[in-house]
């Protein structure tokens, strides 16, 4: 057996026992060696994982856009996802429809990783969007004792409640990809080395996903969303409740191999 072959054996071997483990900081000590040697060896996931494991899926059938007051700002955020973490989104929608459906394109383990997240980030922002409305209105309500909500929007008050909902889903998609973005670059900021292997990595994994989308979506067509009536308040909100997601809950303990796919 090679050096090769035993470094990438050792790497199998690590991701085994991390997907095998019930607990949370066993597995991402797992994942954090295997991600070390993967770097300290310019190995790729695709050298690593089976034939299975590491070709292109495609996940399909998740629906967006089926709530009129929040637009479909689900896309957008799933776009944010997939691009710092190797995939690449594909939204299905028809002529005239409210919503429509999502594809998510990588290998297997991104995928469950990119749904892992899109999920947690989803249902934190959508519930951080209702709240803060509810706040506002209600804060509205104290001072101007006996209007309705039409009436304080009239005045100037209180924003509309769909224009406010969908600035603050639209600036948490901004704060969340300046979060990522910013992960990103300061992953290996310390190593210049380092990122120059990781680079390598991505490019490899990126040439992938552009033969897949080539061969099954060539005639590929793109579509620019139109400008809606906003919230300066609400997309301020919506940035810094972006920039403060957390994943770290409810990811399943394969999420970190995206670092070497």
């Amino acid at each position: 057996m090679s050096i090769q072959d035993k470094l990438i054996d050792k790497v199998r071997k690590l991701l085994a026992k991390a997907e095998s483990t019930t607990n949370q900081n066993e597995a991402e000590a797992f994942m954090a060696k295997a991600n070390t040697l993967l770097i300290q060896h310019n190995l790729t996931m695709s050298e690593v994982q089976t034939e299975e494991e590491s070709s292109m899926i495609e996940d399909e059938g998740l629906e967006f856009g089926t709530n009129s007051e929040e637009g479909k700002w689900e896309g957008t955020l799933m776009a944010t996802i997939c691009n710092f973490n190797l995939c690449q989104s594909l939204l299905h929608t028809k002529m005239y429809s409210k919503g429509g459906t999502m594809s998510i394109i990588g290998s297997p383990v991104n995928v469950e990783s990119v749904l892992h997240m899109y999920t947690i980030a989803r249902d934190t922002i959508r519930r951080l969007a209702r709240k803060s409305y509810s706040d506002l209105r209600a804060e509205a309500k104290r001072i101007n004792v006996g209007y309705s909500d039409l009436e304080l929007s009239k005045m100037g008050v209180l924003p509309y409640r769909a224009v406010y909902i969908r600035s603050f889903l639209k600036g948490a998609n901004q704060g969340l990809w300046s979060k990522m973005q910013a992960e990103a670059a300061n992953r290996f900021e310390d190593d210049q080395d380092t990122k120059d292997k990781y680079g390598l990595m991505v490019v490899n994994n990126k040439e992938q996903l552009k033969q897949f989308m080539h061969d099954k979506y060539s005639n590929l067509k793109t579509s620019r969303q139109t400008g809606k009536a906003s919230c300066g308040a609400a997309l301020r909100a919506g940035r810094n409740a972006g920039k403060n997601v957390s994943f770290n809950k409810g990811v399943s303990s394969q999420s970190t191999l995206r670092l070497g796919a």
